[in-house]
């Protein structure tokens, strides 16, 4: 029995978990928006007046506010799973890409939309949204951004590119899908040899997360913090798909398990 013969059922951990990292996600943007963070918390109730109990929202707080986090495991996800999608439909070059367009760009387009919409509604309902006295980081985030709404903003937006930082619309939360697309574009050439494109991916990996500062790694352009930092994660996927498929029938039905462990000792 091969893995590209299992049905949904036999994955429902890691649908389970693919649920959990888009709630959490989903979360930690909404917290931006909504409430100002643990820094702004502190400062309003500061620490020395706080009693044990005044630890536990404040560390739920915490808790959600890596939401760069989940994305990498959607990575992971997204590696095994374009794995075992890949080698149960045995697409065609063509084939695949057609399909991974319709299933990324029609809602992606559909998000800009939405986006761009809330935007000026918004102008029309609060007609100082535009100027600049806001405050809180985040209304400060959305008159910058309100400001870069620019033809040219949206011909990058269309390509998940983004323009001086931001994205038309200020749909901010779009930015890790390039990176999902430089993988589907290498994924056909490189699937059936995983094992090394997680070797040379992990090693390039580890050498950067301990030799490279932030700034240093955001300065370089968008392909090149791919393969820096994010291939590693497709690979995982990639590799563990690859790994399951080979072997024993018994120990195939544990697969998720190891799956979604892997994910989290690697995050």
């Amino acid at each position: 029995m091969s893995l590209r013969n299992l049905n949904a059922d036999k994955l429902t951990l890691l649908h389970s978990l693919r649920g959990f990292a888009a709630v959490f996600v989903a979360i930690c943007h909404a917290k931006w928006i909504f409430w100002s963070g643990g820094t702004e918390y502190v400062k309003l109730y500061p620490r020395a007046t706080w009693e044990i109990w005044d630890y536990i929202p404040f560390a739920i707080d915490m808790v959600f506010s890596n939401g760069t986090s989940m994305v990498m495991v959607f990575y992971v996800l997204s590696g095994f799973f374009i794995a075992y999608s890949y080698h149960k439909n045995d697409w065609s070059l063509g084939e695949f890409y057609f399909n991974r367009a319709l299933r990324i760009y029609i809602p992606y387009l559909a998000s800009i939309g939405l986006a761009i919409g809330a935007m000026y509604l918004a102008k029309e309902i609060y007609p100082s949204f535009a100027n600049n006295s806001a405050t809180k980081d985040f209304n400060i985030y959305m008159v910058d951004s309100y400001k870069q709404q620019t033809t040219y903003s949206l011909q990058r937006t269309l390509l998940f590119m983004r323009n001086n930082g931001w994205y038309y619309g200020s749909n901010f939360v779009v930015w890790s899908l390039l990176y999902e697309m430089f993988f589907y574009i290498i994924v056909p050439f490189i699937y059936k040899g995983s094992k090394t494109f997680l070797m040379l991916s992990g090693m390039i990996f580890f050498i950067t997360t301990f030799d490279l500062k932030e700034d240093l790694f955001n300065s370089f352009n968008i392909v090149h913090r791919f393969f820096l930092k994010y291939a590693f994660y497709f690979a995982i996927g990639l590799y563990l798909y690859d790994w399951m498929e080979n072997r024993p029938l018994n120990k195939k039905f544990k697969f998720s398990y190891i799956l979604a462990f892997s994910i989290f000792v690697l995050d």
